[in-house]
């Protein structure tokens, strides 16, 4: 995967050097292994390193990679060696050859030096070494391990070298293998400047980000192909998705494969992906969003988000909702309530607030919550809870007055649920015999009002919640009487309250 990208990087954005010194650094860098393939440190160390059965299969490969130090480093160490003869002499006319290199003289000097070990007899391997600073395709065949590396050093070793463009690069490419020839090696193909082929090779067989970025930037610099099918009519699906541009594809199934691998984690990168696929990857966000499991409420906002982004309004109500259900499930209603407000979901956030009515009867605690929110609820239920909470947040921090005045505000309520107000009664109990704040009669009327009303036999889910309320576990007797006892209690205290 990195060859093809780094190539790719290498073709489209060129710099200073010749493509020839570029090309040879890249493929000593992506293949280091047939650099490595011989006994280098033996060579070198051996008594007599022209005798030592690597010495020109290493030659060879050090010419092929453009390692000329390395081998004229080999060369001098073995004439050093040599006594004085044909052989040696030979090496050292191959070693002032390298010395020329990226001169004017480079040219001449190989063709003087194969002419010098022409007229003399075993010098066949030498010859062949010197043939390879020639860089055509024949003098190159029979040392070259791959059709790489044949390109490579045609490009590297050519006369013209210093002053090739891309195009020359690909005709030489083109020339070693005929680009209608059954490629199955990206790195060919992409040399002979055949995007269509090199992205249909990497989509077969690699990694699904190669392929995205790597025609994402064909796109930006105009490669990809005009005048052909699109990719994936080769991929097997034909038949099975709608047309779409080559890069639209890549991009949609590159952001599958993120969403498959770890939807958690990287469902902001897929989707990232998919908004740079016009109407198709807005077509696909609605299937990917399904996949991302929700246990995070951040991860919930910033999807609700990338569905309001894409007019997925509904999908924006369920993806809140199904969090916010969630966490009141682990009753983490400080949480759940946002994302309910958020979707404004009125009777989700009436029903979560029934619960915690019943939740306090048994368990006298109210969960913490952000009364900022408070006034973005509507729901009666809702709006009754949050008064009654307001109340025991004033009373648990000593602000009695204010305590007293939101009970009295609860009892001027023109339609409150009747369900939940006998608890709520006994509760501000406290008020009504305390007085600390002075009611007017229509309040205290109110009050009577709701007494009668709330402890009528009528009344029977509100009966039930202040029974769970009144219940003890020390006394599992039923409460009923209890109840008979409040209404009295409190309407002598309201008779209190009336005459003073």
């Amino acid at each position: 995967m990195h060859a093809i990208w780094s190539l790719y990087e290498l073709v489209s954005h060129p710099n200073s050097k010749s493509y020839g010194e570029q090309l040879m650094t890249w493929i000593n860098t992506i293949d280091k292994r047939t650099l490595l393939e011989y006994d280098t440190q033996g060579v070198f160390n051996a008594s007599a390193p022209l005798h030592h059965p690597s010495f020109w299969p290493l030659a060879y490969r050090l010419a092929l990679r453009g390692k000329l130090d390395a081998l004229g480093a080999l060369l001098k160490a073995t004439y050093q060696k040599q006594a004085l003869d044909y052989t040696s002499a030979g090496l050292r006319h191959i070693a002032l050859v390298i010395e020329s290199h990226h001169q004017p003289s480079w040219t001449t000097a190989i063709h003087s030096a194969m002419s010098h070990l022409q007229v003399q007899a075993n010098n066949g391997q030498a010859l062949g070494l010197l043939s390879i600073f020639q860089g055509t395709y024949s003098s190159l065949l029979p040392f070259v391990p791959s059709h790489l590396d044949t390109i490579v050093a045609m490009v590297y070793y050519s006369p013209s070298a210093p002053t090739h463009t891309l195009d020359d690069v690909c005709q030489l490419a083109q020339s070693v293998l005929a680009p209608t020839m059954n490629h199955t090696d990206p790195l060919v193909t992409l040399l002979q400047g055949d995007m269509y082929t090199t992205l249909q090779i990497c989509a077969g067989s690699l990694d699904p980000w190669l392929c995205a970025h790597l025609i994402d930037m064909m796109d930006r610099q105009h490669h990809q192909p005009t005048s052909v099918p699109p990719i994936y009519l080769y991929l097997g699906r034909h038949g099975q998705l709608p047309d779409m541009e080559s890069r639209v594809y890549f991009n949609s199934v590159y952001a599958k494969h993120l969403c498959d691998k770890a939807p958690e984690q990287l469902w902001q990168q897929a989707l990232h992906y998919l908004t740079t696929c016009g109407r198709t990857g807005q077509s696909q966000v609605a299937s990917l969003i399904h996949q991302v499991p929700l246990n995070d409420p951040d991860v919930a906002v910033a999807l609700s988000d990338h569905c309001a982004l894409n007019g997925l309004f509904d999908l924006r109500q369920h993806v809140l909702e199904k969090m916010a259900m969630k966490l009141e499930q682990q009753e983490r209603y400080d949480e759940a309530l946002p994302l309910y407000v958020r979707s404004d979901s009125q009777d989700a956030i009436d029903d979560m607030c029934k619960s915690l009515f019943y939740k306090y009867s048994t368990r006298r605690v109210l969960p913490p919550m952000d009364p900022s929110l408070f006034n973005d609820c509507h729901g009666p239920t809702a709006r009754f809870y949050f008064d009654f909470y307001t109340m025991h947040d004033h009373f648990k921090n000593g602000q009695s007055q204010a305590a007293a005045e939101q009970f009295w505000k609860m009892m001027a309520l023109e339609s409150p649920p009747l369900e939940f107000m006998p608890m709520v009664l006994v509760e501000g109990m406290i008020f009504v015999e305390t007085m600390p704040v002075a009611p007017a009669k229509t309040a205290i009327d109110q009050v009577r009002h709701y007494l009668d009303q709330s402890l009528d036999l009528k009344n029977g889910p509100g009966l039930d919640l202040l029974k769970r309320y009144l219940a003890s576990p020390e006394d599992p007797n039923d409460p009923s009487d209890q109840i008979h006892q409040l209404h009295s209690i409190y309407t002598h205290l309201l008779s209190i309250a009336s005459s003073s």
